[in-house]
């Protein structure tokens, strides 16, 4: 005959096994749980510092010709001038108005003050250059009167090389209240459109 208390001993040690086995389980499962959500908040960290990352670069794009507008919004008080250049032996005045002298080279820009670089509208600018044979000819000089906003632009042929010279276009500005300008732009090798503000000094 088992004894009755025995009996009840081994109920209440079965009785404890199931509730440890229990808490443990309960234990496990809110282990995983927790583990779980940690990871969804460290995945949901690194997309929001990705995605704020990706926000905060700059774009790369951006326009090859910048005009006074473009100064202006940079914060730029002044510009610097433009630096001069001889004038050459093959200058000849009278150059009829046109934006093109040919093909293969795009030069454009804007002529600006250098006291807070404002714009200059319907400034004069004569360009001469040489042909592809490295001749000069009245086929290859222009007058282009600037924008209202001091933009300008002309097309021609790839400046060349002669008599040692680099390549090279000749410019001349002229405008009210301002010191005439005279320079030159050099292209780098293989360039086939270049910007090129023309910066002048009030009188």
């Amino acid at each position: 005959m088992r004894c009755p208390l025995a009996t009840i001993r081994v109920a209440y040690r079965d009785q404890q096994g199931r509730s440890n086995m229990v808490t443990r389980e309960k234990s496990i499962w809110f282990g995983c749980v927790l583990v779980a959500s940690l990871f969804v908040l460290v995945l949901n960290g690194c997309a929001d510092v990705s995605e704020s990352s990706q926000r905060a670069q700059p774009s790369k794009e951006s326009n090859p010709t910048e005009t006074a507008e473009s100064h202006a919004a940079a914060g730029h008080v002044n510009c610097k001038p433009t630096q001069p250049d001889m004038l050459g032996p093959f200058y000849e005045p009278g150059a009829p108005v046109r934006t093109s002298v040919g093909s293969g080279y795009v030069l454009s820009g804007a002529v600006l003050t250098a006291e807070e670089c404002k714009p200059i509208p319907k400034a004069k600018i004569e360009f001469w250059l040489a042909n592809p044979r490295g001749d000069y000819d009245d086929a290859h000089r222009a007058t282009v009167l600037a924008g209202e906003r001091g933009e300008y632009r002309l097309e021609s042929n790839v400046p060349v090389s002669y008599g040692g010279r680099p390549p090279h276009i000749h410019v001349r500005v002229r405008a009210p209240g301002y010191e005439e300008l005279v320079t030159q732009h050099y292209p780098q090798r293989g360039q086939r459109k270049a910007n090129f503000d023309l910066v002048l000094v009030g009188e």
